[in-house]
């Protein structure tokens, strides 16, 4: 996946390659035997006995999922969910007699997560056979394998050295440490700086423009590095830049920004960057490429989750919570669809682009951007892995919607920030909020009710089947203008870089489908590919005469927490422009049981108290108005 990733992350002694030229080795342990090596100890209080040793699917789980590695040893408190307040991996005792400089380096997955507590791991010293212990380290977290480096020159002429590898889950459920390739050594070389990362980073965006040209110099040698002279070329032309008085000590690091900005227009550019020292003693790491691409913009990228569902999936209420809950927390860059299947809701063309959709197995089941699969229990987790991903195009998307006839006529006028050659498409998903019906067909089956499978956002003080009059469906689809993999000709095979381009898709609503309900969302595919590379979603469609567009409802975003509710809840709400605010609470058949009038509130954020205790325990709707709209949102009024 494309990251848009335009400054490089600096972190201190987390680097992904050791190129030291030579080095003496006091201990190394690669954890290939898959057994605690000779002369370690293991200290824990754990259920699970602690650290474990082997292969990294064997040792990683869901929400510790360990990238693809040799054998290793690791302590996942993810899995055992027990007490790892301190979890011990302690090395055998090392002589450093005759030694002036020592290092320390392993390979580490440590996300440094936390549910209620923190978690954290420590390098620790012992200089007295385990009587008493020294920090020397403490890990920050980052999302792959790393190589980490602790200087223990401290230590040097010391005879009794240990260390212990400290893992605490702070005493309450966390994740977990895994580690590799453990490798104490004198470092033979004085001076050994190395360029590590470079900016521009690989495969990014850069504006069009003058661009800086950023990085980490890291000093593998054992003395301060004073003095570096730091060179990048496009091929053609090459720039220095001297940079004296550093004091970069060994295994110390300084981030840089050249001298000269480099200027860029559209497409692709590689740079090639590279440091000069006097008495470096290692020059084959001194040289990296990077190539990188020329944009007019940085495009807003909203996330799609399409999710496969049906009333007949008892499983699928998992995803009607879930899917509320992303709608809460990230209401302007989520677009959600809910793709019925077997029901009265069903729309045939979306809900077979789903079901052939390559890798797609059942139901429930959520499709982020079209590049992933998964539970809708990971819609937070897939929603993070791709909103950073470049969007290539801003879309605007304008509905129009002429009642007499029940026409609706959306344009989107696409901008793209870069060039692009190729089958790229655009579609249109049409959704409706607040769907109702009285068949049995709306009846929503609820393997949760009763508690046994846990809680479930309410739904487990629900019947199974949750009875059509108390059930209502959001972010159905209706329609997908184009088809699933998009309109053929709505897009020119190349387009430029900077230049909007437009198009209208056309449709007659149903009589039976309420406008003032739905809304239209317009992907960016990349049709061989099958993914969506944006998207952009209307407001609720108003009533409008050709070309005049009634006011648009001034609601941004709202959410209702805690949900379900047995007391006061709060409305959390979003205004686009000063409003009066009137909330009311309605059964599902509509009744109106009360309502509390805000005032005018001001353009942006507001939380807005409301009693629900004498509510009687069911399933309502919350009623947000204002002068211009309505919003619905529905809640569980729990025992």
């Amino acid at each position: 996946m494309k990251k848009l990733t335009l400054l490089i992350s600096l972190f201190s002694f987390l680097l992904f390659q050791n190129r030291n030229a030579s080095a003496q080795t006091i201990m190394l342990e690669d954890f290939e035997s898959a057994t605690l090596p000779s002369g370690w100890d293991i200290t824990t209080s754990a259920g699970d006995g602690g650290w474990k040793f082997g292969a990294y699917n064997l040792l990683k789980s869901t929400n510790f999922p360990i990238p693809t590695h040799t054998k290793m040893t690791a302590t996942n408190d993810d899995k055992c969910k027990c007490n790892k307040s301190e979890d011990l991996l302690i090395t055998k005792s090392m002589d450093f007699t005759g030694y002036t400089n020592v290092f320390l380096k392993f390979d580490s997955y440590f996300l440094h997560g936390y549910v209620t507590s923190q978690e954290e791991a420590y390098v620790k010293v012992s200089t007295d056979g385990g009587s008493n212990w020294t920090v020397v380290y403490t890990l920050t977290g980052n999302e792959d394998w790393v190589t980490q480096y602790v200087n223990l020159s401290s230590y040097s002429g010391m005879t009794d050295v240990m260390v212990e590898l400290n893992y605490t889950d702070g005493g309450l459920n966390a994740l977990g440490w895994a580690l590799d390739n453990f490798e104490v050594y004198v470092p033979l070389t004085a001076i050994d700086p190395a360029i590590t990362q470079i900016s521009p980073v690989d495969n990014s965006y850069a504006i069009s423009g003058n661009v800086n040209v950023e990085g980490i110099i890291f000093n593998y040698g054992y003395e301060t590095l004073n003095d570096v002279t730091i060179y990048y070329t496009d091929g053609v032309d090459t720039f220095a830049d001297a940079k004296t008085g550093l004091n970069i000590p060994g295994l110390g690091s300084y981030s840089f920004v050249h001298a000269t900005p480099y200027n860029i227009g559209f497409g692709d550019y590689t740079l090639t960057a590279w440091i000069e020292s006097a008495n470096d003693g290692n020059a084959t790491n001194n040289k990296l490429s990077t190539l990188f691409h020329g944009v007019a913009f940085f495009p807003t990228h909203q996330v799609v989750v399409e999710e496969a569902t049906g009333s007949w999936c008892g499983w699928c209420v998992r995803g009607i919570v879930y899917m509320d809950s992303i709608d809460h927390v990230y209401p302007n860059t989520s677009i959600l669809i809910a793709v019925h299947n077997g029901d009265p809701m069903v729309d045939a063309t979306y809900d077979g682009g789903i079901g052939s959709y390559p890798g797609f197995t059942g139901y429930p089941t959520i499709i982020t951007d079209r590049k992933e699969l998964g539970d809708p229990s990971a819609i937070f987790k897939t929603y993070d892995a791709y909103i950073g991903d470049f969007g290539y195009a801003d879309i605007a998307v304008t509905p129009n919607y002429i009642e007499s006839n029940d026409s609706l006529y959306v344009t989107a006028d696409v901008t793209f920030a870069t060039p692009l050659t190729g089958n790229y498409r655009l579609a249109c998903a049409i959704t409706e909020e607040n769907v109702t019906g009285t068949a049995s067909g709306y009846n929503q089956a609820n393997y949760y009710a009763g508690g046994g499978a846990g809680q479930m956002g309410g739904f487990e003080d629900l019947d199974n089947p949750v009875p059509a009059a108390d059930m209502i469906y959001n972010y159905v689809a209706r329609e997908i203008i184009g088809g699933f993999k998009g309109a053929s000709g709505s897009l020119p095979t190349s387009v430029e870089g900077g230049v909007t381009y437009s198009y209208t898709f056309k449709w007659k609503i149903p009589s039976t489908f309420n406008p003032a309900n739905m809304r239209a969302a317009v992907f960016l595919i990349d049709y061989d590919a099958n993914v969506i590379l944006n998207a952009n979603q209307s407001d609720y469609f108003t009533t409008v005469i050709i070309g005049i567009n009634t006011p648009k409802a001034n609601i941004l975003g709202a959410g209702i927490y805690p949900n379900p509710a047995n007391g006061n809840m709060t409305v959390s709400l979003t205004l686009n422009a000063d409003e009066n605010v009137t909330v009311e609470i309605a059964d599902l058949t509509g009744h109106l049981l009360s309502s509390k009038s805000f005032g005018n509130l001001s353009q942006g954020n507001h939380l807005l108290q409301v009693d629900a205790a004498s509510l009687a325990t069911g399933m309502y709707m919350v009623n947000i108005r204002t002068n211009t709209g309505v919003t619905s949102k529905r809640f569980v009024k729990a025992d």
